[in-house]
């Protein structure tokens, strides 16, 4: 078995007589030509104490290598910066070959990119001197995405020739020296085309990939956007505090990745947040505390989603909701203006009740973009909607759509398995108001003929219309069959799908410049978990979330028959159920939505929790937390380190935490956040340029005392 090629080159190394095998370094990696020198066929072997070994010249020449070796002149400007007033200035100007054209043996063009744009240079010199000659010979060993270093005069073109669509169209540069500083290799994509290979293929390769303008836009976009929120912050009397990566594992909500120790039994768990640490901050006296924080979570991943992402942090204390609510829309309206030069006024922010969300828009993060609101026809069928809801909803111009796209709205709903027809044609023959006989859903109500008329009238049905109609569970978060997954309904997810379609057909526009800002507040402190697991309520957002003040009375009555005040408070007997209960008392908390991405699904929202006195006593009372949502000791106990900084005299306070991946995705008008971060994982969470997650040696796993088994799908 012929030894690797790192082995030979340090026995020859090591050798003073020895042969450096350098040819065998080719044939040791045939599949990585990076590791490879290029060498001639005919040369097997130089000798260490050979001449030609320590010539340069003639090594190169027995190589075949063609690059510069040495020094080179420093740039003088970068590619996107010249302009006709620097006309007849030399130049030196350094960057990626991009573009090559040979119009004959003595005039040749190159298009020369850096990271600020792209300059023609232009070689129409003499090949029979010796600069010409050099510059030619240069030039014929160049291939596309070489790196080079260009020294020539610049000069105007002539006004036929003036490229109007590149800043720097009205120049090129004559070359008088070229360097050839790294020749490329045969790449796996052309980053000139406008077709792009796959996504996988540009993830593995992401470091050619991010070569792309639209890419590198992003990332100083958002840098900008990052320098942006720190100076607002800091201007704010705001300290920046980074927080431990390796923390512990506890019951938060989300699944943690865990990290192994070297001692037996141990292990770190990462952050889902910096939720505890800002706590901790704030018992510490520190009064505002905010990062730009690297958080994990290992869960379902999608377009707006990564097992690793970016969010902006904050704490302050003595603090009411509507302080934080100020400080985030200042925020916002100073990056719009510094970033985008958009001006956005103190009514760019409106404000809605979860409970209106979820019945008109189906989401508690509604994209306002567009109208098509959800309609709960309940209150005209009441006979059939006595423990439940009835959502319908208009789609303008849903009739053009196919019979597979139709489909499609079922899938979004999770319907496609129940055999009950939604999506009903608006025509003539029914727009009266009879396609409310055309489902089992409503067709058994007697309502329906003294109804229909009114009904029809009042949704503005018309002809070419589609229906879609829904029966949920009357309270928002119950689980029953398919419940309302995600913070949304089964009609909310189709309003989303619906739309989508409407636009790839044209029939629906929605700008893409137009962001809608909403704060969705009143949030249900509780949700109803699933019965099958034993528990009965788990914290809607996050167990460090406090009630309104009014409602902690009842809480700790019974915590698990709270109702909420709204308008839809349930009946007493529905409060006796505690799967059919609507799970509040509000929680002091909100969130600020952008508007759903058309594509994608990708939306910017920041989540804002206050933990007032009330927050703190349920935290540190364990009657309390346990009896709502049933901790065990154990999970319990897992927060000892919160709950003691909490008795210890910590203040009132409040947090926001806004995802800024999605913020990017939101500002760069993106239908993915791959598209605004460097290195992202797939959409299966691989790491494509590194090959990860992979396999560790037995002997690592030993080092830390694992075993691997076969897992059990449950």
């Amino acid at each position: 078995m012929r030894p690797p090629w790192s082995s030979l080159v340090r026995s020859a190394s090591q050798s003073r007589g020895a042969l450096a095998l350098v040819s065998l370094l080719t044939r040791a990696a045939p599949k990585n030509p990076h590791l490879a020198l290029r060498l001639p066929a005919s040369t097997r072997c130089l000798h260490l104490n050979s001449p030609a070994f320590t010539n340069h010249a003639t090594w190169r020449e027995l190589s075949g290598d063609k690059s510069h070796h040495g020094t080179y002149p420093s740039r003088t400007h970068n590619c996107g910066e010249l302009r006709s007033h620097h006309d007849g200035q030399e130049v030196v100007l350094c960057g990626w070959a991009q573009f090559i054209r040979h119009i004959s043996s003595d005039l040749v063009f190159i298009h020369v990119r850096d990271a600020f744009g792209v300059t023609q240079l232009v070689f129409s010199g003499d090949p029979s001197t010796a600069n010409g000659a050099a510059v030619k010979t240069v030039i014929e060993n160049l291939t596309v995405e070489s790196v080079i270093c260009a020294v020539g005069a610049v000069r105007k073109r002539l006004p036929k020739t003036i490229k109007k669509t590149l800043p720097t169209g009205e120049i090129e540069v004559e070359l008088k020296s070229l360097y050839l500083l790294n020749p490329a290799d045969q790449l796996p994509f052309v980053l000139s085309h406008d077709e792009l290979p796959s996504e996988e293929t540009r993830l593995k390769y992401r470091y050619l990939d991010l070569r792309r303008p639209f890419l590198q836009n992003n990332l100083r976009v958002r840098s900008l956007t990052a320098s942006t929120i720190r100076n607002f912050l800091i201007d704010k009397g705001f300290v920046e505090v980074e927080t431990p990566i390796l923390f512990k594992s506890t019951p938060e909500g989300a699944c943690e990745y865990i990290v192994p120790t070297r001692t037996p039994g141990a292990f770190y768990a990462l952050p889902q947040s910096p939720q505890q640490h800002k706590q901790l901050l704030m018992s510490a006296g520190m009064d505002r505390y905010f990062q730009i924080a690297r958080c994990f979570r290992d869960e379902g991943l999608r377009a707006d989603r990564q097992p690793e992402f970016t969010q902006v942090d904050l704490e302050m204390s003595f603090v009411t909701a509507r302080d934080i609510q100020d400080l985030i829309e200042g925020m916002v309206a100073t990056i719009w203006h510094r970033v985008l030069g958009i001006e956005l006024g103190k009514d760019a922010f409106p404000r809605m009740t979860y409970q209106d969300a979820m019945s008109r828009f189906g989401s508690d993060k509604p994209d306002t973009r567009f109208a098509m609101e959800i309609n709960d026809i309940s209150p005209h069928l009441p006979d059939i909607t006595t423990d439940s809801a009835l959502d319908c909803l208009v789609v303008k111009g849903g009739a053009a759509l196919a019979k597979l796209e139709i489909k499609s709205l079922e899938e979004a709903m999770g319907m496609q398995n129940v055999k009950v027809r939604r999506g009903i044609k608006i025509s003539d023959a029914n727009r009266d108001g009879t396609w409310l006989a055309e489902t089992s859903l409503t067709k058994q109500s007697v309502h329906v003929d003294e109804t229909r008329e009114a009904l029809s009238r009042g949704m503005k049905v018309e002809v070419g219309d589609l229906i879609v109609i829904n029966k949920r569970p009357k309270f928002f978060g119950v689980s029953e069959g398919v419940g309302n997954e995600g913070g949304s309904t089964p009609l909310g997810r189709t309003r989303l799908k619906a739309a989508s379609l409407l636009q790839s057909k044209g029939f629906m526009v929605i700008d893409p410049a137009l962001h809608n800002f909403l704060w969705v507040e009143s949030f249900p402190l509780f949700s109803p978990e699933d019965p099958t697991t034993g528990r009965a309520w788990v914290s809607t957002h996050h167990p460090f979330t406090a009630p309104v003040a009014e409602d902690v009375e009842l809480l700790v009555a019974k915590p698990e028959e709270v109702c909420s005040r709204s308008t839809l408070r349930p009946s007493p007997q529905w409060c006796r159920d505690r799967w059919r209960v609507d799970p509040h008392p509000f929680a002091r908390a909100a969130d600020l939505d952008s508007g759903e991405r058309a594509q994608g699904g990708s939306h910017g929202r920041v989540s804002l929790f206050f933990h007032a006195q009330f927050g703190i006593k349920i935290l540190t009372t364990p009657t309390l937390l346990g009896t709502t949502t049933q901790f065990t000791k154990e999970e319990y106990s897992l927060f000892n380190h919160l709950i003691n900084a909490l008795r210890c005299g910590c203040p009132p306070h409040g947090g926001i935490a806004l995802g800024f991946d999605r913020l990017m995705s939101i500002i760069c008008r993106t239908p993915s956040i791959r598209d605004v971060i460097a290195f992202p994982k797939s959409s299966a969470g691989k790491d494509f340029v590194v090959d990860s997650p992979s396999n560790v040696t037995e002997k690592k796993l030993r080092e830390y005392g694992l075993q691997l088994v076969e897992c059990q799908k449950e």
